[in-house]
């Protein structure tokens, strides 16, 4: 008997413990968020005293916020900066979490649970912003997040250009390492894959330092290629002054549809969560033609052309550049110059492809004639190419 006393309440409480999490997975499908109040809502009571979210005062800032990330031009860091001007205040772990809460485009989220799925269910509540806009704050988040690197910057202080260079019997990207010797210390590629492939990086350096050297441009085909530039850009310039009129109406008609939105509202021709819908998409309409209006390039001609003739100067001095340039800067110029991996073979630079910039500009250099290439470029028309 005390056996039976003893366990009863335990089995009570297990009992219970199960009722509400089953009646709270109900409440859940129904649309009904439970847990803390989210920022820009006022928990109240609806017809049938259940509890329902309600937008509150802050229901705009958390609009604004998503509309500011849209726009592509502002941080998380940034728009918290702007929305405490404005008296509203939210921290970095909050914001990240708003933006990710499917609360505010009006869904709730059921866990899964034994053999039911997670899923997302329409909520009751009224969103605050919509799911169109949602998504493209998502899109641009996910863009921003850093991407790993796969070489560390020690290792690569000796070895600039590790993971550019493969070998020429198995295909694998050559690593690299010091060994000591009698006369110090000394660093080769070689390779991992049981190869016995393996070579000086003085060597390497100093055939890439040969190649660089021989990139020359020559006066008149600089000119050449400058002025055909030149009739480049004066058609981009023409299309860019259409475009920019073409994206200034739109951005003129989207306001006075914003407008007119307002006037429906007033009069009471349009209910608010269609109102809410309409001015969201019309407003990130809005911000996307007026940042494709921004970034429109407003460089006069002349200005053009004295950047242009200043560009060149890059390849110019490129041996220069590469000499005093930084791990980075070293690896941008190889990996410009060798969009493919490429082998080094009784000293010699050998590769499947070249750039084809570098190709069309300095054919005739003694720096490409040194990489022994497989690619080659028919004679006609190579100077049409080069814009």
């Amino acid at each position: 008997m005390l056996a039976l006393y003893l366990a009863n309440p335990d089995v009570d409480n297990l009992r219970r413990g199960l009722n509400v999490k089953v009646d709270m997975r109900r409440s859940r499908k129904e649309g009904r968020y439970l847990g803390a109040t989210p920022k820009g809502y006022n928990s109240l009571r609806d017809n049938i005293d259940k509890p329902i979210l309600v937008p509150n005062k802050d229901s705009k800032h958390i609009e604004k916020a998503f509309e500011l990330i849209c726009t592509g031009k502002l941080s998380q860091r940034g728009v918290i900066k702007l929305l405490k001007e404005e008296g509203c205040i939210i921290t970095r772990t909050r914001m990240s979490a708003i933006l990710k809460n499917p609360i505010y485009k009006g869904y709730v989220f059921v866990p899964g649970y034994k053999d039911e799925s997670e899923q997302l269910i329409n909520g009751i509540h009224e969103p605050i912003v919509s799911e169109f806009l949602v998504k493209k704050t998502q899109d641009i988040i996910s863009g921003r997040r850093p991407k790993m690197s796969p070489y560390k910057t020690k290792s690569l202080s000796k070895f600039p250009i590790r993971g550019l260079i493969e070998c020429e019997k198995c295909g694998n990207k050559l690593a690299a390492n010091s060994s000591k010797g009698n006369g110090g210390m000394y660093e080769y590629y070689h390779c991992t894959n049981g190869c016995d492939k393996r070579f000086s990086a003085g060597k390497l350096e100093f055939e890439i330092s040969k190649i660089l050297q021989g990139l020359q441009l020559k006066p008149e085909e600089k000119e050449l290629y400058v002025k055909m530039l030149e009739l480049e850009i004066t058609g981009d310039l023409r299309r860019n002054l259409e475009e920019k009129k073409r994206l200034t109406a739109i951005v003129k008609k989207l306001d006075k549809k914003l407008m007119k939105l307002n006037n429906l509202l007033l009069e009471g021709t349009l209910d608010s969560i269609d109102y809410k819908k309409i001015k969201s998409q019309n407003k990130l309409e809005k911000l996307e033609a007026e940042d494709a209006l921004a970034k429109i390039n407003d460089v006069k001609r002349q200005d053009f052309v004295k950047q242009l003739k200043s560009a060149f100067g890059l390849i110019e001095k490129l041996p220069e550049y590469y000499k005093k340039g930084s791990i980075e800067t070293k690896r941008q110029i190889i990996g410009s110059m060798f969009p493919q991996k490429f082998i080094f073979k009784n000293n010699e630079v050998r590769t499947n492809k070249i750039n084809e910039t570098f190709l069309l500009l300095c054919k005739n250099s003694k720096g490409l004639k040194r990489i022994k290439k497989r690619d080659k470029l028919e004679k006609s028309n190579l100077s049409r190419n080069v814009p």
